[in-house]
């Protein structure tokens, strides 16, 4: 059983009117439902070489899965359809405290974990092919058949790079077959699973000193592959999440930023801007059907995190809400905010929070912060 881990339920709102020219028909508000105290809330935390279900209500570590081999590492981990989780683990050179695989070393082996939502090991699939090892952070996974397939890029020789294509590999006969060779010239990376069968992922081709940007839509059913040019050139692409219908394109702000995120709506293929502020567009996400964007920066002179929370059609700030570090006693680092729906219109934010800095966190000293809110439309 893991330790107990503390939880501390705080919030401070301010609501605000938007700057969009349409009047928003959403409003959300904070939920009284984290008073109850009798809802699971659970969160998986992730390790280097271990998985660990907390439900943050109940202050108890539920379930682990922890890499079977002492020297190996996580190096890719993504959410599954149906529940289902995958993990890669992989063995290989240390170099700085870091694990990274060289496939032309013998003692390189891979494996693809399937847990479930429980972290259950459901199936333990050995990985063979030396490019996907490669490639294990940046796949696409599906189950087809009560089989489960790998998708990846990379070129289709190793001595020329002109030439890229996607491949799958096949966990049960461990056979790698081409997919779809990209056009002349363009690469694919960030490759992720979207409606009706597809593979997205992004794409770019090089001519003289310009360079275009697409992201592509890959059917896998007909083999038909969609470029949709990303009218914006500057924009340096940060994370990229999916949610039903929309791809959500995030901001790397490590120098300079627009403030803004982009999606693209899968149904219409058409791309939309939203200004957010500040640092916000480094780290957003969609919740109630793509219909509301959240988005959170960290003041660190006021020991504040701020999250807003925005109306996808007319760009209306919906809500403002500040979680003080100094009210919360914190005096350590924040790892990650989390966005759990629990019920119809219902989510749930969880801060998870270690009180040292410079130092590895482990799961049995983390704090969580939780808070609920309501998405609801105006009738």
């Amino acid at each position: 059983m893991l330790k107990k881990i503390g939880v501390i339920f705080i919030f401070v709102a301010i609501f605000l009117s938007g700057c969009g020219d349409e009047t928003s028909n959403l409003s959300v508000r904070i939920s009284e439902l984290h008073q109850l105290g009798t809802e699971e809330l659970t969160l998986t935390i992730l390790e280097s070489n271990r998985l660990s279900l907390i439900d943050v209500l109940t202050n108890e570590g539920l379930s682990e899965f922890i890499l079977p081999d002492e020297e190996m590492v996580i190096w890719g981990f993504t959410s599954l359809e149906d529940g289902y989780q995958g993990v890669f683990g992989v063995t290989g050179t240390i170099d700085g405290g870091l694990s990274y695989p060289f496939p032309d070393d013998e003692n390189v082996t891979a494996v693809l974990y399937i847990l479930d939502a429980e972290l259950n090991l459901v199936n333990e699939l050995e990985i063979t092919d030396e490019l996907l090892i490669m490639n294990a952070s940046d796949t696409a996974i599906i189950k087809r058949d009560e089989e489960w397939f790998i998708y990846y890029s990379d070129r289709l020789d190793k001595g020329d790079w002109s030439q890229h294509v996607v491949y799958v590999y096949n966990t049960r006969t461990h056979e790698t077959s081409v997919v779809f060779e990209l056009p002349a010239g363009f690469v694919a990376h960030r490759l992720k699973f979207t409606l009706m069968n597809q593979i997205g992922f992004i794409t770019s081709i090089a001519d003289e000193q310009v360079t275009d940007f697409y992201y592509a839509l890959l059917n896998l059913d007909n083999k038909e592959l969609q470029l949709l040019p990303f009218e914006h050139p500057d924009y340096r692409i940060g994370l990229i999440r999916a949610l039903d219908n929309y791809i959500l394109f995030t901001e790397n702000v490590a120098n300079e930023h627009t403030s803004q995120v982009i999606l693209l709506d899968l149904t219409t293929n058409e791309f939309q801007t939203l200004q957010l502020y500040g640092y916000e567009s480094s780290d957003a996400e969609l919740i109630a059907n793509g219909r509301v964007l959240i988005a959170e920066s960290m003041d660190l002179n006021e020991n504040i995190i701020r999250i807003r929370f925005y109306d996808v059609t007319t760009n209306d700030i919906l809500l403002e809400y500040e979680v003080k570090f100094s009210e919360l006693g914190l005096n350590g680092r924040v790892d990650a905010i989390t966005y759990l729906s629990v019920g119809e219109g219902v989510y749930a934010m969880v801060v998870t929070a270690y009180p040292f800095i410079g130092r590895e966190p482990q799961i049995e000293y983390a704090n969580f912060y939780v808070a609920y809110f309501t998405v609801e439309e105006i009738k």
